[in-house]
């Protein structure tokens, strides 16, 4: 009798079997592309003509053909002008590709954070002017619920 532990590895390894284990059908499908391309026919476009059969003239040889302009749209802004562009006013790259929203998303994460850092800034310069400052852990009240005053000390 197997144990319920063998039982469960072997089952896990059958559903995930097909990205590392030899027994999955990704295996099977990269020794059939190993086989098939060295014996798949290719094009034999690196071959010339025979030039000895009677009838095959030589290829003349022809002036090189002009490239055709390259007439695939260009962005409106590289890369790195997005880039920048995004650092010092955040989503104006966006407005460029005319994503308004994701444009206000990025403005509005970037002034909330802003924000939130001057208000730490803010808290820690209220911190360190009171360096002495402390806190009560513990006090005594009188039976009324007022707290006591030390007539000593004043606290």
């Amino acid at each position: 009798m197997a144990s319920v532990i063998f039982k469960i590895i072997v089952t896990l390894l059958r559903r995930v079997g097909w990205v590392r284990f030899p027994h999955s059908p990704a295996i099977a499908v990269a020794a059939l592309l190993l086989i098939a391309v060295p014996v798949a026919p290719r094009q034999l476009a690196a071959q010339q003509r025979d030039s000895a059969r009677a009838g095959i003239a030589a290829p003349k040889a022809q002036a090189p053909a002009q490239p055709a302009p390259d007439t695939t749209p260009r962005p409106p802004l590289s890369p790195r002008r997005a880039f920048l562009t995004s650092l010092v006013l955040p989503g104006y790259a966006q407005t460029v590709f005319e994503r308004d929203r994701a444009a206000m998303l990025f403005a509005v994460i970037e002034v909330a954070a802003i924000g939130m850092a001057r208000k730490a800034a803010q808290d820690l310069r209220e911190a360190k002017a009171v360096p002495r400052d402390s806190v009560v852990t513990s006090y005594q009240t009188d039976g009324n619920g007022f707290v006591v005053v030390d007539p000593k000390t004043g606290q």
